[in-house]
């Protein structure tokens, strides 16, 4: 754990530990001292003070008890209830005899009852109504006023709450309300009022009081004297007069109470509260706190006058020792500690001085080291730099793959390969030309044709070469096992050229040999074969004109002549496509070229119920080229589709679109016939190549349609292929602005 004053010097730590510790000891040490003697204090004063304010509830319970019952025994008396009778009697009665009535009453409240409790300052006689009969000094109407208060009362007899000075009697007051019933108790004939002052109440209480404190507060066992006691009603008014107590402690101006008790009167519900001055009370152990402290401070004091001879003994060779540490951290490794004594601190200087020698003598030792490995640093660099100059020169895609499968190494020529040969969900995208096979014979690594990957990276393997296609490249994959780490398994380098050019100029070579050998059969198929075609198509005009209309070898002449001209056709085709015809170059409109391909097909289109339409741009794009040819470009198109839409065995519609998209014009030719297979579409436009049953087609319609289109500078391609519509488009450079009438310079 960190020193937390790892700031602070140690000849300053030192002496604050120290007085810290005295201080620490005696000022937490007292302070717990004296709050265990202040707590153990303060409980007994209020377990003696709950015991004093129970005592002196008791005292005043009694006295208000003793009051009510002689309340009772007033109203008891024969005399009061025999006038009472008296004012109650039926009407007729003389109202003379009911106020001679009351006022003897209230003369025998006043001589003879009235006198004997010192504690009553009034008497006063209600009806059963709750109306005021009698009032010994106070005035009728001021004890009417609170008569409603006390006539409705339950319970008796009752106890009113704290009634301040009135008209009734000029000092604080409780007033007791008890029943005067007939002779038989059953009937109630009206109520008594008692108003007792405190001053009174507190009389009859004070001896009981004086007796349960004692007459010496300081006696052992003796509970305390309280500082205050005073009443408090249910509705929370307080008393004014304090409860007279025997040898009242003096309290200190502003001083607040600290301890109290409260306890509740039984009779009628009031509170009694009973108070000790705090610093009174507790003064025993006010001082003790402090005489801790100063004791303390004291022997922190004495501590550090002790302390000179460690910090000029220890804590300055310490010091000396750090600043020697410091310089020898800042490169000087010449610094020096003295060696003053041969305990501890000698022994830590010598060893410190013995350190920076062999600091010193390993600090030359690795500049000179240092400066070796920097020479063989640079001599590295510039290798590591020609090499990587070779590796990003080379045009063959260059890869280090780790033990782990990461890329160690790589040049720019590698990044078509990459994604390839290391993201797995890309691999399947690496399809090689052959099937992987092993030297030893066995099963390949990754047991199909397009596991190239696997193959080529497998940790385990021996050397491999492979073609792949990535992207639409080719690339020769030579893969060997690289030395990696020491305790590691090989990596693998692979090296890859993109033959791509090679094997397409391999392709056209093969192709051009394949085409010189065709047009050479086909040079001589057509000498052999033309001279036997003329004689038959003559005869076959000879016969035809011959024979009558109603003939029934009229159909077969005809389909003799149909015959003969396929075979004239097919054999013009085959030499157009090898010999590569001149053609005659001028300006030719696309549309008239259109309109002249749908009327010459739109005989076979209307045998085979297919419907062929125009939707043709607002302006004739005009291209440079030969007409016929162009127009034979279409015309096979347009029977290419008719053929498609036949197969399947309906009618339908083939639709020839033109639009201008700048300097270009292109053509679509759209059917509704069934598509053309996924597994065809690579080779549509290969010689030779068809899907037409044997004898029904030469595979060279498309082949010729596509060389027409690049003769003129064009394209035709597949664009989109599904059941039910397939459209293929050619594509022109327009040499006249559309508008403008053909042969008329721009």
């Amino acid at each position: 754990m960190r020193d937390p004053l790892h700031w602070m010097p140690v000849r300053v730590k030192l002496p604050l530990l120290v007085a810290g510790v005295c201080l620490l000891a005696f000022g937490v040490g007292g302070t717990i001292v004296s709050s265990s003697a202040r707590n153990a204090i303060e409980a007994e004063i209020l377990r003696r003070l709950d015991a004093e304010c129970r005592s002196h509830a008791e005292a005043l319970d009694h006295a208000l008890t003793l009051l009510t019952r002689r309340a009772q025994d007033f109203a008891s008396d024969g005399y009061i209830r025999d006038r009472l009778e008296r004012v109650g009697q039926p009407e007729g009665a003389a109202e003379a005899n009911a106020a001679v009535a009351l006022t003897e009453l209230a003369d025998y409240l006043a001589r003879n009852k009235l006198p004997l409790v010192a504690a009553f300052r009034d008497l006063a006689v209600l009806d059963a109504g709750g109306k005021v009969l009698v009032a010994v000094h106070a005035p009728k109407e001021a004890v009417a006023a609170m008569a409603p208060a006390f006539a409705s009362a339950d319970e008796l007899p009752s106890h009113s709450g704290l009634r301040e000075p009135d008209r009734v009697i000029d000092a604080q007051h409780v007033v007791i309300a008890v029943p005067i019933r007939d002779l038989a108790g059953t009937r109630e004939l009206g109520r008594l009022l008692a108003f007792v002052s405190f001053d009174g109440w507190l009389a009859a209480a004070a001896t009981r009081i004086g007796g349960a404190v004692g007459a010496d507060p300081a006696a052992p066992g003796a509970p305390p004297t309280a500082a205050a006691l005073h009443l408090v009603d249910p509705a929370g008014r307080r008393a004014n007069v304090e409860v007279p107590v025997s040898a009242p402690p003096r309290r200190a101006p502003g001083t607040r109470p600290l301890l109290a008790r409260a306890l509740r009167l039984e009779i009628n519900g009031w509170t009694l509260h009973s108070e000790v001055d705090a610093a009174t009370a507790l003064a025993p152990v006010t001082g003790l706190q402090s005489r801790f402290l100063l004791v303390g401070a004291v022997l922190a004091a004495l501590s550090g006058a002790l302390l000179f001879f460690p910090m000029r003994f220890l804590v300055a060779p310490l010091a000396a020792l750090q600043r020697a540490s410091i310089r020898i951290a800042e490169g000087d490794l010449a610094a020096r500690v003295p060696v003053e004594s041969s305990d501890e601190t000698g022994a830590m200087a010598t060893a410190f001085n013995s350190m920076a020698e062999a600091l010193g003598d390993r600090a030359r030792r690795i500049a000179e080291a240092g400066a070796a490995l920097a020479r063989s640093k640079r001599d590295l660099v510039i290798e590591r730099d020609r090499l990587n100059a070779v590796i990003a020169s080379m045009r063959d895609a260059l890869i280090v793959v780790g033990p782990a499968g990461d890329v160690v190494l790589r040049n720019a020529a590698a990044a078509p390969l990459l994604p390839a040969l290391l993201d797995p969900a890309r691999r399947p995208a690496l399809v090689s030309h052959h099937r992987c096979s092993r030297s030893d014979g066995a099963a390949p690594l990754d047991g199909g044709v397009k596991g190239c990957a696997a193959c080529l990276l497998h940790p385990g393997a021996g050397s491999r070469s492979c073609l792949v296609d990535v992207g639409g490249a080719t690339f020769e994959v030579h893969a060997v096992p690289v030395a990696a780490a020491v305790d590691e398994p090989p990596g693998r380098l692979l090296v890859a050229r993109d033959v791509t050019e090679r094997i397409e100029q391999d392709e056209r070579q093969i192709h051009h040999e394949r085409l010189s050998a065709l047009g050479e059969v086909a040079a001589v198929m057509a000498h052999e074969l033309n001279n036997p075609l003329a004689a038959i198509c003559l005869f076959q005009q000879l016969l035809d004109g011959a024979l009558p209309a109603d003939s029934p070898h009229k159909e077969a002449v005809e389909r003799i002549g149909r015959n003969a001209e396929t075979c004239r056709r097919t054999i013009r085709e085959l030499l157009d496509y090898t010999t590569g015809a001149s053609s005659e170059v001028g300006e030719v409109a696309l549309h008239s070229a259109l309109e002249a391909a749908a009327r010459f097909v739109r005989p076979l289109c209307k045998r085979a119920q297919i419907d062929v339409e125009l939707s043709l741009a607002d302006a004739d794009p005009v291209v440079i080229g030969d007409e016929v040819q162009v127009r034979q470009l279409f015309v096979n198109l347009v029977m290419n589709a008719l053929q498609a839409i036949a197969s399947g065995g309906r009618g339908g519609r083939v639709t020839l679109a033109s639009r201008v998209d700048g300097g270009r014009a292109e053509v679509d030719v759209v059917d509704d016939g069934p598509g053309v297979p996924a597994s065809a579409q690579p080779r549509l436009f290969q010689p030779f190549f068809t899907t037409k049953p044997r004898g029904e087609g030469t595979g060279l319609g498309l082949a010729t349609a596509r060389r027409i289109a690049e003769l003129h500078g064009g394209r035709l391609e597949l664009q989109e292929t599904r059941p039910g519509r397939t459209v293929f488009r050619a594509s022109f450079r327009v040499a006249v602005p559309a508008g403008r009438p053909i042969g008329v310079a721009p």
